[in-house]
């Protein structure tokens, strides 16, 4: 079976034409309570939390 691309399918889905160039589909899904820039201000700062907290998170080990 030959994969499929995620925008092919949600383009399917909805009924958007090129959906991922315009809202997306986290946007989409969320019925726009998340757009892309949010989720990547949200993703960044997840990924920053264990650095912004190194004495819970990274602790001596020796």
């Amino acid at each position: 079976m030959k994969g499929r691309e995620v925008g092919d399918i949600m383009d399917e889905l909805t009924g958007i034409d090129d959906l991922g160039e315009k809202m997306g589909a986290v946007s989409y899904l969320s019925q726009g309570m998340l757009n892309r820039m949010g989720n990547t201000e949200q993703c960044v700062l997840m990924a920053m939390i264990p650095r912004m907290n190194s004495d819970i998170y990274f602790t001596n080990t020796k």
